[in-house]
Formats: C-alpha cells, structure tokens, sequence
C-alpha cells in the first residue's frame, strides 16, 4: 500500500508531521495492546503496526536522503563541477 501512497502522504505531511502520524499510531496501538486481549479490538489495531513501520521507515530515508552529500549520493553520479 506504501508503494502507492507513501510519497504522496510523505510530500503532503512533510517528515515531522509522518513522524508525529507514526508515533500517534503506534502509542493507540501499544496502549489498546495493553488494556485488552479481546481478538476483534486486536485484530482491528493490527493494520497500525504497518503504518507505523512503514510511514517512520519512509520519513527516515527522507531525511537520511537529505543529509547526504550530492557527491556520495549513491543514485548515479554526480553533477558535474563547474568551475
């Protein structure tokens, strides 16, 4: 599902607001977790782990991207200089 929605949440949220989505999902997930052992209510909280794994994964290589240097970037090589 992240392969098609992913970028498009990403571009739309901005890395901090993902990262606050990621972690407000994950805290209703762990605290459902905690209070309950009822199959339906875990069951409908599961979807959740994906979404946090997968939306803090895709803000992580965001900021990663962001941080490296454009001539160590290891898409293709890099811009030629111009002096």
């Amino acid at each position: 599902m992240f392969l098609f929605v992913g970028r498009p949440l990403l571009d739309r949220l901005g890395t901090a607001g993902a990262a606050m989505l990621a972690a407000a999902a994950g805290i209703v997930r762990w605290a459902v977790m905690a209070e309950t052992a009822w199959l339906p209510a875990l069951a409908a909280i599961e979807p959740l782990h994906g979404l946090t794994f997968a939306l803090l994964h895709l803000t992580c290589m965001r900021l990663l991207a962001g941080c490296i240097p454009r001539q160590v970037d290891p898409r293709g090589p890099p811009a030629p200089c111009h002096r």
